[in-house]
């Protein structure tokens, strides 16, 4: 498994993955005609230092998109989005890919880590059950306009 920064060349494999996945249960997104891959696009143009890929066997099986931060304890490293083909979600992939990824903020002296995640997910108990907790003060806010 490589770990590298996303090339132009892995856009539409991460928009095909990121369609593929947020289409299904819980999520059931309806995404319009190329609006995953205007999403991913719009990601690398405006951020492409933080845009990285998980390549087995010269196939995209991950992608992970951030920002960094400061907060009150120093700097905050947040997820905007991490995507696992499903093909890889409960192999070592998943598990490994997450790790490999947090020990290189750990590395760059990251303090704290902050992400979305829906309800009732997998992804969801596998942040649980890795150390991370549900905020009781915060709420998540969305408006369809």
């Amino acid at each position: 498994m490589l770990i590298k920064k996303i090339e132009r060349k892995y856009i539409s494999d991460c928009a095909y993955i990121l369609k593929k996945e947020y289409s299904k249960k819980p999520y059931n997104e309806e995404f319009i005609p190329k609006s995953e891959l205007k999403y991913i696009e719009s990601k690398v143009k405006n951020n492409e230092d933080n845009c990285f890929v998980a390549i087995i066997n010269e196939k995209v099986v991950w992608f992970c998109f951030w920002s960094l931060s400061y907060w009150a304890d120093g700097i905050q490293w947040i997820i905007e989005e991490i995507v696992v083909d499903s093909d890889y979600q409960w192999k070592w992939v998943w598990k490994e890919l997450y790790f490999t990824i947090e020990n290189y903020f750990k590395e760059k002296n990251v303090k704290s880590l902050m992400l979305w995640v829906e309800n009732n997910t997998n992804a969801y108990n596998f942040h649980l059950k890795n150390w991370f907790f549900k905020s009781e003060k915060h709420s998540i806010m969305f408006k369809k306009i």
